[in-house]
């Protein structure tokens, strides 16, 4: 469970071998992925990472995202633009 304070964003980064799938299970959020922005809500839709592509959040609300992903390794993340809180 990642929880994101409203008006915070993460880093922009990617993950050359981690697969994530994001679900925002309160608040809303924007995603930025690749060269796309995408505006989620609250309920079932999934959005699906894949290795290789950036990808970041910013909360428009206090929101809690569910993570489902590959493995995680500290190793396998690579930052392109730090997280603005």
């Amino acid at each position: 469970m990642l929880e994101v304070n409203k008006g915070a964003s993460g880093s922009l980064h990617y993950h050359p071998t981690k697969k994530e799938t994001f679900i925002v299970a309160t608040g809303r959020i924007d995603l930025e992925y690749g060269d796309q922005k995408l505006k989620m809500k609250a309920g079932p839709k999934a959005i699906t990472i894949l290795p290789g592509t950036p990808h970041r959040f910013k909360a428009l609300k206090d929101s809690a995202i569910i993570e489902v992903s590959t493995h995680h390794d500290d190793n396998d993340v690579v930052r392109l633009e730090e997280a603005k809180t």
